[in-house]
């Protein structure tokens, strides 16, 4: 087939109009064009000017390579497979169009080829600020990642040495918190605590209310925790309305044991999903109580207490069993 039968001006027409019309169109010529290798090589050029144009770089300069094995010493082509390449961050790529095209118009001793060659000159700058960024970024990213993996680490160690047994949360809404890992200042770990009370005590047919405190020091006394919640100078709460919660020396703090599934025991679909709230009755073990003297620390390392993502406990008045 002559190359004249070959409808490219319907192309470049549309691709004026729009880059995925003309994309269509070149779709067909290139279609027609699979036997004449020099009627091919310019529809892929101009179809890869309009894939770049809409963002799809990997394609624009995958027919780029494919004209340029068809028609070698396109110095628009290099150029073009240049910016698509440093958008890729495909930098060595970037760098051999560069050097090949920069050589294919310094063999051209005109004016137009003098541009040419401080079009190339250009855009190797270019190139090497972007691998510049590239690799500052990556650094940047790599010191962050670090910075985190060294985080968790601490943490793992900290949990390891103090008995702690992590597990799963109990609620959906702790994984929506800002705040859920154990932050250490000066020594001393402080960690995120939600207050549970639950709908059949503090307001029935009110749902389950609770307080969430974002920074609780491990060395806080369990009395002092209750005491910043329904201490004599703060004022009650509202959802209090039988006023069940009005002496923190009638509260007592309570967990459940294996209210949840240990880490350990857990499986990767679990650990995005489950709560330990979910757990039949009959899975659940016995309530225990907290003593108001101890600190958050000695709560945390005991042997049947499960944290479940974060500290959480049950207020309860002392004289309240629950089943």
């Amino acid at each position: 087939m002559a190359a004249d039968h070959i409808d490219t001006r319907k192309g470049m027409d549309l691709y004026e109009i729009g880059y995925r019309h003309a994309i269509s169109t070149y779709n067909k010529a290139v279609a027609a064009a699979e036997d004449v290798p020099e009627a091919l090589a310019p529809v892929l050029l101009n179809r890869a000017m309009a894939e770049f144009k809409l963002g799809n770089f990997g394609r624009a300069l995958g027919d780029l390579e494919k004209s340029l094995s068809l028609m070698p010493g396109n110095a628009k082509a290099h150029y073009r497979a240049v910016l698509c390449a440093v958008a890729l961050e495909k930098f060595d790529v970037a760098l051999r169009h560069c050097d090949e095209g920069e050589n294919v118009v310094t063999a051209n001793n005109s004016a137009q080829g003098r541009r040419d060659v401080a079009l190339f000159k250009q855009q190797r700058w270019v190139m090497m600020k972007a691998m510049e960024k590239s690799n500052s970024y990556q650094s940047e990213k790599e010191r962050t990642l670090q910075v985190e993996r060294a985080r968790k680490e601490k943490i793992a160690l900290m949990v390891d040495e103090r008995g702690i047994t992590m597990g799963l949360p109990l609620f959906s809404q702790q994984r929506r918190y800002s705040c859920t890992e154990p932050r250490e200042r000066d020594g001393v770990w402080h960690w995120p605590v939600l207050l549970v009370y639950p709908e059949e005590i503090a307001r029935p047919g009110g749902g389950d209310q609770s307080d969430f405190l974002e920074d609780v020091a491990e060395t806080t006394k369990i009395e002092e925790i209750l005491e910043w919640i329904f201490g004599e100078e703060v004022e009650a709460p509202s959802w209090d309305v039988n006023r069940v919660y009005r002496s923190t020396n009638s509260l007592q703090m309570r967990y459940r044991t294996e209210w949840t599934l240990k880490i350990e025991d857990a499986d990767s679909d679990e650990e995005e999903s489950f709560c330990g709230s979910t757990l039949p009755e009959d899975e659940i073990g016995h309530w225990m109580d907290v003593s108001s003297s101890s600190s958050l620390k000695d709560v945390l390392r005991k042997r049947n207490y499960i944290v479940p993502l974060f500290p959480v406990f049950y207020v309860i008045p002392r004289e309240i069993e629950l089943g």
